[in-house]
């Protein structure tokens, strides 16, 4: 995210026993972003695909799709991410 505009639509699928119990406080209660709410695992992302138009995953309109793995600190995979990118998120 930059600032409050949202870039793209994401989903995430995640080991919950690799977040602390605050992570997972955090991302069942509120409408705080995936990454925003894992941040002090200090993640890395690595791209796995990117597809023009929309992977099966996300809505129609979408004109970039992105999947990617995220690792804690340490090296540990704990999510796969799909990103969805339309005009309009494109245009904020």
């Amino acid at each position: 995210m930059c600032g409050d505009a949202v870039l793209s639509e994401a989903h995430n699928w995640y080991v919950r026993s690799r977040l602390t119990t605050a992570m997972n406080h955090t991302l069942d209660t509120s409408e705080t972003p995936f990454g925003r709410a894992v941040a002090d695992l200090h993640f890395t992302r690595q791209r796995l695909s990117e597809t023009r138009g929309a992977s099966a995953d996300c809505p129609k309109g979408t004109i970039l799709s992105h999947r990617a793995l995220l690792s804690d600190a340490g090296g540990r995979a704990f999510s796969l991410v799909v990103e969805c990118y339309t005009a309009a998120n494109l245009a904020s």
